[in-house]
Parts: structure tokens; C-alpha cells; sequence
């Protein structure tokens, strides 16, 4: 299929982008430069303890949020998007060796 100029967000929670748990501002920054060039698609758990819709919203309130997907819907808006962005810590993940298989390019 069609790949669409879209950015998806690595990770279900974020606690990098709310200064309150502790982090540097950095992540944030970053988040907010990549909006700047890709439409960001953040497909979070809307019920972590972090705090992680709120701190996007605060961010960059042009991120689309959407709920965790089943393993076949994040596979499709993967293979859908041109990159897998991840803007906090430094983690491999299994899901970024899936972006890669399926030619997303992945920005960590």
C-alpha cells in the first residue's frame, strides 16, 4: 500500500515529556520540532499513572492520540507511515525491529 507522510510515536507512555516526573525539557523539544515537519500520530494507554495524554496535549496539541491498537492495527499504521519516531529514552524495542522489517524508516 501507500505510505503516507506521517510520523508515528514510539511508545504507549511518555513519562520523558512531563517535566513533573522529572526529566529535562529535552524530549519535549524534540516532540515539538518533529511536528513542525510530520503529522505525529501518539497511540498511548490513556491510563498510565504519568500523566502521558496530558503532557502531549501540552506539548504539541497537533499530535492526533489514539488509544493502544491491537497488534494488527499497529502493524497496519505502521507499514502505513513513513517514519517510527521515538523521542524518549533510548530503548530497542521489539516494535522498532517490526518498523524496520517493514521498511518504516525509524528515528530513535
Amino acid at each position: 500500500g501507500q505510505r503516507r507522510w506521517q510520523c508515528v510515536l514510539w511508545s504507549k507512555v511518555h513519562p520523558w515529556l512531563n517535566e513533573k516526573n522529572g526529566f529535562p525539557a529535552y524530549h519535549h523539544e524534540l516532540l515539538h520540532e518533529y511536528t513542525k515537519y510530520c503529522p505525529v500520530i501518539a497511540t498511548i494507554d490513556k491510563k498510565d499513572t504519568y500523566g502521558t495524554e496530558a503532557a502531549i496535549r501540552e506539548c504539541c496539541p497537533e499530535v492526533e492520540i489514539r488509544g493502544v491498537q491491537t497488534p494488527e492495527g499497529f502493524l497496519e499504521l505502521i507499514r502505513g507511515s513513513a517514519v517510527y519516531l521515538g523521542v524518549g529514552e533510548p530503548l530497542i524495542a521489539p516494535s522498532c525491529f517490526e518498523a524496520l522489517s517493514l521498511g518504516t524508516h525509524v528515528i530513535q
